[in-house]
């Protein structure tokens, strides 16, 4: 599959595409993942055998917007929704993550916007199922925001935006689902987008478009407070 690897929608069409290339000297070698159109909310992880797993959002069959995955068998894709709009009004995946843990196992957070809005995560089963856990609910425009996971010693943390910066993290049980979410501020952080990254120590990596329009970064190591780390001009980010 090569060292880079990137997933985006086509320009004209919707397709969703997959590239990849070894380095920086080889070629691009692109192949349509999922051609279901408008295919927004686009995110990618690769497993250690170095294949491919997506999250994005789509139409859903009754109007309103899921969240599908794709990941690569080693012969072809296989494409499920995660988490299905039953209702015109309902809208899932606006802004989606996706982590795999262990390696392997796909969890991804989500938005959801109908009555009121929150922010969940989803984990696949080994029967294909996915269950859901909603970190937080409430009514605020921005709540769920950019919600962004990663897997750090043990414990799922999602960033999202509630007109500040949030955090919430979850023990990962042995079945692979979450425990009892605790949710906070993060300090006086705010911005307009974000970021999340994690380290093999268990540390994590915030990047945010503050409200200047500069790109900060911040980091917390295990059992540390957050530290402001760099800034940056203006621009749009994401963090690895």
């Amino acid at each position: 599959w090569g060292g880079q690897h990137v997933a985006y929608k086509r320009a004209t069409g919707a397709e969703l595409v997959y590239a990849a290339r070894a380095d920086a000297s080889d070629s691009w070698k692109a192949t349509v993942v999922d051609d279901v159109g408008e295919a927004t909310s686009i995110s990618l992880a690769v497993d250690p055998r170095g294949r491919p797993h997506i999250s994005y959002q789509i139409p859903g069959r009754f109007g309103g917007a899921s969240v599908a995955y794709a990941w690569h068998d080693g012969n072809t894709w296989q494409i499920e929704e995660a988490v299905k709009a039953s209702l015109f009004a309902e809208f899932y995946g606006d802004w989606s993550s996706l982590a795999l843990v262990e390696g392997w196992t796909p969890a991804i957070a989500y938005r959801t916007d109908y009555t009121s809005r929150a922010v969940s995560l989803a984990v696949r089963q080994p029967s294909g199922t996915w269950a859901k856990s909603t970190i937080e609910t409430g009514v605020g425009t921005s709540l769920g925001q950019y919600a962004s996971v990663v897997v750090a010693s043990d414990t799922y943390v999602v960033a999202y935006l509630s007109g500040a910066v949030r955090l919430a993290s979850a023990p990962i049980g042995a079945d692979l689902l979450p425990g009892t979410w605790t949710t906070s501020a993060v300090g006086s952080i705010k911005g307009s987008q974000l970021d999340l990254a994690s380290d093999p120590i268990g540390g994590l990596h915030l990047a945010l478009v503050d409200n200047d329009g500069h790109v900060d970064t911040w980091y917390k190591a295990q059992g540390s407070t957050w530290r402001s780390s760099a800034s940056f001009g203006s621009g749009v980010l994401g963090v690895s």
